[in-house]
């Protein structure tokens, strides 16, 4: 069985900021980076350690 076998779905966000002015470039990044997202999901990639830790991060302002 391969890992895409195993695959229910797969979620990609991606943020334009509003003062972006080359759409290609925005266009581009994140083309790259939801291939890069769906080439390691495919993989099972681990998550890096920072993620794994996200529910203990703390605002540095609260």
């Amino acid at each position: 069985m391969t890992a895409l076998n195993n695959l229910s779905g797969i979620a990609a966000n991606v943020f334009i900021h509003p003062a972006a002015e080359d759409k290609k470039k925005n266009y581009e990044y994140n083309y790259q980076a939801t291939k890069l997202a769906v080439e390691r999901a495919v993989k099972g990639c681990q998550l890096p350690k920072r993620l794994k830790k996200r529910k203990e991060a703390v605002h540095p302002f609260a």
